[in-house]
């Protein structure tokens, strides 16, 4: 058999054909924009990439005002109303909330208040009479002169003035453990002066001159006479209307209802017109 010859690879034509051929290696072009490496760096290395922070701006000096820091947002009703009340727009708020109040409660104190104020220091004050004469009884009255004074009237200063006359009372003691007190009506005081309160005091005095008691009950005035002759004390009670200035005002429709407690009557009534006032009776 013939040697078989390996299969050659026709050559492109116009190509020459040689035993050998000959490979050349063009370089490619240089990008025109490429910058050349630096001496000694590796073609195949990337080159390292450094990061320049740009310049900090001076930062300017704080104040007062921003070194304090702003207050936290008010979480309860009473923190959001105090919070208010310190803004410009809460002050105003609270101004005109407080004239409408003052408005409202003045007159309210006035006519409401004050009247039951004074009342209560009637109510709470003792009247007391000492020196107390009693003259000229005839079969209408007598007359009654005394000193005295008014504790525990309060701690304001008013003036109290009698309107009219007051309805005069004693009050007899039970005769036995069974009977109870009563209250005999003698007459209606008329001549009864004004009280000045000391505030700082608490009290006042009075002075009676020329007071006259027009007798309603004789009986009860003959019952009196008889029974202050041997007592140790006597009772009376007073009652009427008054009126009460204070604070500039008038105070008008109260009410004086006092108990006198006076001992040793035999000062009130004189030994020469004891019997005359027990027969005129």
């Amino acid at each position: 058999m013939e040697d078989q010859q390996p299969n050659e690879i026709p050559s492109p034509a116009g190509t020459p054909t040689s035993e050998h051929s000959e490979i050349t290696v063009v370089p490619a072009a240089e990008e025109p924009n490429k910058r050349p490496l630096p001496a000694g760096m590796p073609a195949n290395q990337p080159p390292e990439i450094t990061i320049v922070p740009p310049a900090e701006e001076p930062t300017p000096p704080l104040d007062s005002d921003s070194i304090i820091p702003k207050p936290a947002a008010p979480s309860t009703p009473f923190a959001r109303a105090r919070h208010f009340c310190t803004t410009r727009r809460g002050l105003i708020g609270c101004g005109i909330i407080t004239l409408i109040l003052f408005v409202i409660l003045v007159p309210v104190f006035l006519v409401y208040l004050v009247p039951r104020i004074a009342q209560h220091n009637l109510d709470a004050s003792t009247l007391h009479l000492d020196n107390v004469t009693i003259k000229n009884a005839t079969a209408d009255g007598f007359e009654i002169a005394a000193l005295g004074r008014v504790d525990d009237a309060g701690r304001v200063s008013a003036t109290v003035h009698t309107v009219g006359p007051c309805k005069m009372s004693w009050i007899s003691p039970p005769s036995s453990s069974v009977q109870r007190q009563r209250e005999v009506e003698i007459g209606m005081l008329e001549g009864m002066p004004d009280i000045d309160v000391d505030g700082l005091r608490g009290r006042g005095d009075v002075k009676i001159d020329d007071g006259v008691v027009r007798l309603v009950d004789k009986a009860g005035m003959t019952e009196f006479v008889k029974f202050a002759a041997g007592a140790e004390k006597i009772v009376w009670r007073l009652v009427g209307s008054v009126t009460v200035k204070v604070f500039g005002m008038r105070l008008q429709g109260l009410k004086l209802d006092k108990q006198i407690v006076m001992k040793d009557p035999d000062n009130y009534l004189s030994k020469r017109n004891r019997a005359n006032e027990a027969l005129s009776l």
